[in-house]
């Protein structure tokens, strides 16, 4: 109540409220109780939160050399702070008022908000699902992991494979490679101990990619962040001149987003001790084999036995690595004009019936556009992404000044008007309007 009254307060003066989360990072002092700030992350939308990585996702040269290797460092540093209890993580909800130029004029604390949830208070069974997937007898897939030397993905340098029988890990092995020159930035060395002098006189990954192959088979391939080794096996092979192979593949951080969303982290390592695995952490045979145990639970989840099977019941696509290019693997995005209907029957004095909906903003009510445009295909109606003459409602949520078009009104709301003023029977509603409107 306190929000939506300072929402209508700040409207006459041209201001508005926004709600959002505030991650923080804190410096512990060893002599005192008390914390100073580190640095910050604001999350006005989960959908914003998400954008490197699904940009990431869909193929790593889509990204900026500067962004990989911020994506790339930055957790790994602040989980070896945290895990020394160098720094702590604050979250806090915060409540701002925004002039027109998306100035913030007043910044406090928002009471009466909490914080999202972290995971030890979801009801995710990570464990429950891998003991599911042993149970349905899982397999038919090999897992795969590289490490690389430098900074460029063709530098690999070991890479470890385990395949999958009867829901269990049922072989695994590794192989050192000598990477272009056995050149080495000492990062990679600290992240995975393999130096120079361990690779001298070991095989190039031409002559290591036959014996890999040969184990691999036929079988599809699995690895978490797929889009990472995948470049790594697509580069490398380049390199040496060999032919890239024809295999299907998933990535296990795509599938466990969609089996367990919600998650404050996805890493191999907090996936893995929500399983109860504890493994040695960029060794690649040991990895492969934890990616392979992350794949067998997601099975369990989506009560499938075939990998291919679960990974379309989770709504994420198979990737393919082909002689002449590559398709990644990634959530499968629903268009909302494809959505159907979930009830048996459509409430028959539903003001939805027959009528397209429009969504702008973010919803404050908690829903996501798609569950919002989920309840609209229920109640009778259509959901479409894009204003067009044949739109009926134009809902409006709460505008983010970073992405309106004149600094208050979004692209959607501008084209709304101009359809009406020619004459198209578009009626913009409030969030508050759209819900009263849903029938009971």
């Amino acid at each position: 109540m306190e929000r939506r009254a300072l929402e209508t307060n700040g409207e006459s003066r041209g201001l508005r409220a926004r709600m959002y989360t505030r991650i923080v990072l804190w410096r512990r002092k060893p002599s005192s109780s008390r914390s100073t700030p580190l640095a910050t992350r604001d999350i006005d939308r989960e959908d914003d939160a998400r954008d490197l990585d699904d940009e990431m996702d869909r193929g790593d040269e889509h990204v900026a050399p500067a962004q990989r290797a911020k994506a790339a460092v930055a957790p790994r540093d602040v989980a070896r702070r945290l895990d020394g209890g160098e720094v702590e993580i604050v979250i806090e909800a915060r409540l701002e008022v925004v002039d027109e130029r998306g100035r913030v004029v007043a910044s406090r604390a928002a009471d009466g908000f909490p914080p999202p949830s972290l995971p030890a208070s979801r009801p995710l069974d990570v464990a429950g699902a891998l003991a599911a997937g042993r149970a349905l007898r899982v397999g038919g897939f090999v897992a795969i992991d590289f490490e690389t030397a430098t900074g460029s993905r063709s530098s690999a340098c070991a890479v470890g494979v385990a395949a999958v029988w009867d829901g269990q890990v049922a072989d695994a092995k590794r192989w050192l490679i000598r990477p272009p020159g056995n050149e080495y930035d000492g990062f990679n060395i600290a992240v995975h101990g393999i130096t120079p002098a361990m690779t001298m006189g070991s095989p190039t990954m031409g002559e290591v990619w036959p014996d890999v192959l040969a184990f691999i088979r036929d079988r599809p391939l699995v690895a978490h962040y797929a889009a990472f080794d995948m470049s790594v096996l697509r580069r490398s092979l380049m390199v040496c001149g060999s032919e890239w192979p024809d295999l299907p593949y998933f990535c296990t951080r795509a599938l466990a987003r969609r089996a367990w969303p919600g998650m404050v982290s996805y890493r191999l390592v907090d996936l893995a001790d929500a399983c109860g695995i504890t493994f040695d952490h960029h060794e690649p045979g040991s990895d492969a084999a934890t990616a392979a145990e992350l794949a067998i639970a997601c099975c369990g989840r989506a009560d499938e036995r075939v990998l291919a099977d679960a990974s379309r019941a989770l709504g994420v696509a198979c990737g393919r690595l082909s002689s002449d290019g590559w398709t990644p693997s990634g959530v499968v995005r629903r268009r909302l004009s494809d959505l159907s209907p979930t009830v048996e029957r459509v409430p028959h004095d539903s003001p939805f019936i027959d009528k397209t909906v429009v969504f702008t903003g973010t919803l404050t009510c908690g829903l996501t556009r798609a569950e919002a445009a989920q309840i609209v295909v229920n109640a009778g109606g259509r959901a479409s992404s894009s204003i067009s003459k044949k739109v009926d409602y134009l809902i409006l949520g709460m505008q983010d000044a970073r992405k309106v078009t004149d600094g208050r009104h979004s692209g959607k709301m501008l084209k709304a008007v101009e359809l009406q003023q020619a004459g198209a029977p578009i009626e913009l509603l409030s969030e508050d309007d759209f819900l009263r409107m849903l029938p009971d």
